[in-house]
């Protein structure tokens, strides 16, 4: 009675590995496995960093930036989903008052995101020199209520 059972089991398990390895052999054999390699929500968009270094930011009201870091492409897609593309270089002289607008957003959220990463980093490096005083972060990723002002009061990093 206990070895049926146990083989019903052996045999359900040989079935899922095999249909396992097969999706792992497709998923293998793609170019091109997108996945998002860092994200985080801010009070009016989540930033989504993918792993083939294209920055999407999904705002509240369902626009969305995608900035291609590899075509030096800015795409907007507006809330009726019309798209405009332009050069990252000419974003800012754009005459789409919004894109220009969500631009300078994420632009000031990963300002802020790239000072604490610098700030936490310097922070580290005094830890080795005794004798020096180690800096008071002003914000910290660990803790978002740590934020005193700007873009990222409150927000949460994942």
């Amino acid at each position: 009675m206990l070895s049926e059972e146990i083989h019903k089991k052996v045999l359900v398990y040989h079935h899922f590995r095999e249909h396992y390895a097969s999706f792992i052999n497709t998923i293998e054999k793609q170019d091109t496995f997108v996945y998002v390699k860092k994200w985080i929500k801010t009070k009016h968009a989540v930033l989504l960093r993918l792993n083939n270094r294209i920055l999407q930011v999904c705002f509240k009201d369902e626009t969305l930036l995608i900035m291609n870091s590899n075509t030096k492409k800015l795409t907007y897609v507006d809330i009726k989903k019309d798209e405009y593309t332009c050069d990252l270089d000419a974003a800012m002289s754009n005459d789409n008052k919004e894109l220009v607008k969500r631009f300078k957003y994420t632009e000031e959220v990963l300002k802020q995101i790239w000072n604490v990463q610098t700030d936490q980093v310097k922070n580290t490096n005094n830890e080795n020199y005794p004798g020096k005083e180690p800096e008071q972060p002003e914000q910290n990723l660990k803790n978002p209520d740590a934020y005193k002002s700007g873009v990222l009061s409150g927000e949460k990093v994942y």
